[in-house]
C-alpha cells in the first residue's frame, strides 16, 4: 500500500459510516416494505435467505431478514464487508472453495453458508453502506442476468432506505418540535 494511501481509506470510511449513521437506519425496527423486498428476492432466487445488511464499524447488522435467525454479526464474519470494498457485486459459489471463506466461523459452522451472492447498497451516490444479499447452504451456479436482477434489486432497497430513514427524520423533527 502507497504511503497515504491508508490515511485516504480511513477518511472514505469515516465518511461512509457518518453517512449510514445519518440515515438513522442502525438498530431500526422492522419495516413492511424492506421485509418484502426480502422476502421476494429470497422467492424469487430460489434461496433460503436474503438479507439487508448495513456494515457499521465494529459489526454487520441486518435492517431486513428471511430465512436466519440472527440480528447482526461481527465484521470480521460479514461477507458483506468484502462486497462493499467494491461497488461491484460479490458472488462466491462454492464458500468451501473460496480461500477468502473457506475458514469462515459461518461456513465452518452453523449456518454452514455454502453460496453468497450480494450487491452493494449505495447511498449518497457513492458510500456503500451494505448490502443486499442472498444465501444458500449448498453451492449454487449464478448467472449474468441474475447478477443484474440482485443489482436492480439493491437500487430498489436504497430507495425504500432512504424513505425509511425519511420517515424516522421527520418522526424525530416532530419530536424535537413538540419537546422544544
Amino acid at each position: 500500500m502507497a504511503e497515504g494511501s491508508t490515511g485516504i481509506v480511513n477518511q472514505r470510511e469515516a465518511a461512509r459510516l457518518e453517512c449510514l449513521r445519518r440515515l438513522l437506519v442502525l438498530d431500526a425496527p422492522q419495516d413492511d416494505r424492506l421485509d418484502t423486498i426480502v422476502s421476494a428476492a429470497a422467492r424469487g432466487f430460489g434461496v433460503k435467505t436474503a438479507l439487508i445488511s448495513l456494515v457499521d464499524q465494529h459489526r454487520q447488522w441486518f435492517l431486513a431478514r428471511v430465512g436466519l435467525s440472527l440480528t447482526e454479526t461481527s465484521r470480521e464474519m460479514a461477507f458483506c464487508d468484502c462486497t462493499i470494498r467494491t461497488s461491484l457485486p460479490l458472488i462466491v459459489e462454492n464458500t468451501l472453495e473460496d480461500s477468502r471463506f473457506a475458514k469462515n466461523p459461518l461456513v465452518t459452522g452453523a449456518p454452514h453458508v455454502r453460496f453468497y451472492a450480494g450487491a452493494p447498497l449505495i447511498a449518497e451516490g457513492r458510500h456503500r453502506i451494505g448490502t443486499l444479499c442472498i444465501i444458500d447452504f449448498e453451492p449454487r451456479n449464478f448467472a449474468d442476468a441474475q447478477i443484474s436482477q440482485l443489482v436492480g434489486m439493491a437500487k430498489l432497497c436504497m430507495l425504500e432506505i432512504n424513505r425509511f430513514a425519511n420517515q424516522r427524520k421527520l418522526a424525530q423533527r416532530l419530536k424535537e418540535m413538540k419537546a422544544g
